[in-house]
């Protein structure tokens, strides 16, 4: 399964979106574009290591009487943390 289109065909697509729309080229059409380009490489990262991830700790963290906001600070961003890390250090390779 193609992930990904290529980068020019991407860029062409977002120039002739932008044109159609009326958008003028700057600093947002820029954000909007690269954050276009980088989002499938972070959420490729972030759920592959989130689909890995053992529901039972979570079970067991409420069991122990742990609330959601205390299971979402002490065990799931911990575990999600070097995905993320690791997405943001692809992203930031790419914008090179």
């Amino acid at each position: 399964v193609v992930m990904m289109s290529p980068d020019i065909v991407m860029a062409i697509s977002l120039l002739v979106l932008f044109m159609l729309l009326g958008i003028s080229l700057g600093f947002w059409s820029l954000l909007f574009s690269h954050i276009t380009f980088c989002l499938p490489f972070v959420v490729v990262t972030v759920y592959a290591r989130l689909k890995g991830f053992d529901v039972k700790m979570l079970e067991a963290a409420r069991d122990l009487g742990a609330s959601e906001f205390t299971i979402l600070r002490k065990i799931i961003l911990p575990l999600a943390m070097p995905a993320v890390a690791a997405g943001w250090l692809l992203s930031f390779t790419l914008s090179m």
